[in-house]
């Protein structure tokens, strides 16, 4: 005769199952919430790259090592300060040599080609702002006009047609600017990813 079973036991008999069931995406949404408290340490400073090689090195599995690098990765942006670059690079390379088969050359490469790509962007902008202020100051005494008052009068009035023409101009070249970075850097950010997948 067959052995009935308590609810419990059918209860405990589903959730087994469930647990089995999980899906690759399951299991990758979970070892990310297992990366974010790290990582918190890690962005405000309560721990270095050191601490975070230390952490993952207890926990001995690849795919959280990459889901960190990935997370590290995503965070870095063109405007990314270079202090904060700096740490990022170096969580990602330490995480790196924790892997069996790590590549930290290629990780390194890719890192130092953004870090070049930064700069660039920034003493592109820098030359552009530069400009912007020397044909500010060099029409500043154009830009007398006569204008009508209220009242019937004419008088001379700075005009700001000139210079918000010349801020418009420049501030499409700096969004060109920024376009043309932000679409480089996101091309080596997704080479990153794949190599990370």
């Amino acid at each position: 005769m067959e052995k009935i079973k308590s609810a419990l036991e059918i209860a405990l008999e589903k959730t087994n199952n469930l647990e089995q069931e999980l899906t690759a995406e399951e299991i990758q949404l979970e070892k990310r919430e297992r990366v974010r408290p790290m990582l918190a340490k890690f962005y405000k400073e309560e721990i270095d790259a050191e601490g975070l090689w230390k952490i993952l090195k207890e926990e001995e599995d690849q795919d959280l090592l990459n889901q960190t690098q990935l997370f590290l990765v995503e965070s870095l942006g063109l405007k990314t300060s270079e202090e904060q670059f700096k740490r990022r690079k170096e969580g990602i390379l330490a995480i790196e040599t924790l892997k069996e088969g790590g590549n930290s050359s290629f990780f390194e490469q890719v890192l130092n080609q953004l870090n070049t790509l930064q700069q660039q962007y920034n003493q592109e902008l820098e030359e552009i702002q530069e400009q912007l202020k020397e044909m500010k100051e060099q029409n500043s005494g154009v830009q007398m006009r006569p204008v009508r008052t209220r009242d019937g009068r004419t008088v001379m009035q700075l005009g700001s047609d000139l210079d918000q023409e010349i801020k418009k101009q420049f501030s499409q070249r700096i969004a060109q600017l920024e376009e043309l970075y932000n679409n480089r850097f996101k091309q080596i950010i997704d080479h990153l990813r794949q190599e990370l997948s």
